[in-house]
């Protein structure tokens, strides 16, 4: 459960409007109102104010939010995973790319530009299909997306 949760269940229990609870915890009620929509998060202050009124402690009142950004970040860690693959992919065949441009003569520049081009191509669908297999399909299409949109492909 989320901390803006948290305190709207516990002030309804003590039976107090946001107004009263505002006016104990010196905040505004609009206030009150944002933590309690998870617009905002309450001061370190604010919150040791809220876990002596209510009879708790800080780690009571935040503890389904530790879990839900535990999640976040191992998300985040996850997506970060999958680009790099991607992105070394790219990497590699850009590499491999400049290296034939400089080595192919100028008759044969244009059949390696199509050529290159297409391997770039397989080499990210094949660095999307190796991220997919290690990783969440949500995460390899973000990755896809944003690389299609960096590379003009269509996804």
């Amino acid at each position: 459960m989320d901390v803006g949760n948290q305190i709207r269940e516990r002030r309804q229990a003590l039976g107090l409007s946001q107004e009263e609870l505002a006016q104990r915890l010196y905040v505004s009620r609009v206030t009150v109102s944002h933590w309690e929509t998870g617009k905002t998060l309450p001061d370190v202050q604010s919150m040791l104010l809220l876990a002596n009124l209510f009879g708790t402690t800080i780690d009571e009142l935040v503890r389904g939010d530790v879990d839900e950004m535990r999640e976040m970040v191992e998300k985040n860690e996850r997506r970060t995973k999958t680009f790099a693959v991607a992105l070394a992919a790219v990497e590699v065949v850009v590499g491999t790319a400049l290296a034939v441009t400089a080595v192919a003569g100028r008759d044969y520049l244009e059949p390696v530009l199509r050529l290159l081009l297409a391997v770039l191509v397989l080499a990210f669908a094949g660095a999307m299909l190796v991220a997919r297999r290690s990783e969440g399909s949500d995460e390899v299409r973000s990755a896809a997306e944003l690389l299609g949109a960096a590379t003009g492909e269509p996804v």
